[in-house]
């Protein structure tokens, strides 16, 4: 679109300057400001057409055949002048639009490399959280059953506690029994 915009802006400005109605005649600046075609404008075709001297009827055959030929070259440069043009505006549009793939491709390439950076990052994320995972699992097994270590010691404790009181008992009774047998006997005696 950009593209149509500015040969249409280069034909108009082309054509704006191409037509300088001086004295009559029309002049045609090309690319090169040395560069000057003239002929005479259609005005003066006018005013030859309109000119009625049969005298001047051969002049006038003359002259009217010298503005065509002069304005066929003026066509001509203009068409071959518009050509230039159109293949300078091509190749300004081809060196755009290869500048243009030229920043899609980085574009692309940095898009990629981002992606590349976000997928690397996700892998060492999951890995770290696989690993926290396990870790909390291993945790959580290892304060289990170091629960069960504590309860299992405690019940050995408690059995040890009672089984110490049930002797510390039976040992007061042995006592007991001691003291007094040996009363009897050394009543007996």
């Amino acid at each position: 679109m950009g593209y149509l915009l500015n040969l249409t802006q280069i034909f108009s400005r082309f054509f704006g300057e191409a037509m300088n109605l001086k004295d009559k005649r029309c002049r045609f600046k090309g690319r090169d400001e040395n560069i000057t075609v003239s002929c005479l404008c259609n005005d003066t075709r006018d005013d030859l057409n309109n000119n009625n001297n049969e005298a001047e009827y051969e002049d006038k055959d003359v002259k009217e055949r010298e503005v065509n030929s002069c304005c066929k070259l003026s066509e001509e440069f203009r068409v071959i002048s518009l050509r230039k043009l159109v293949k300078i505006e091509r190749k300004r549009a081809k060196k755009a639009r290869n500048e243009l793939d030229k920043e899609r491709m980085a574009a692309a390439s940095a898009a990629m490399e981002a992606m590349a950076v976000i997928l690397r990052l996700q892998r060492e994320k999951n890995t770290i959280e696989m690993e926290a995972n396990q870790f909390r699992l291993m945790v959580e097994y290892k304060l289990e059953y170091d629960d069960q270590m504590i309860n299992y010691l405690q019940w050995i404790v408690t059995k040890h506690d009672s089984e110490k009181s049930l002797l510390e008992d039976e040992l007061r009774l042995c006592k007991e029994k001691l003291e007094l047998l040996t009363k009897e006997n050394s009543d007996e005696v």
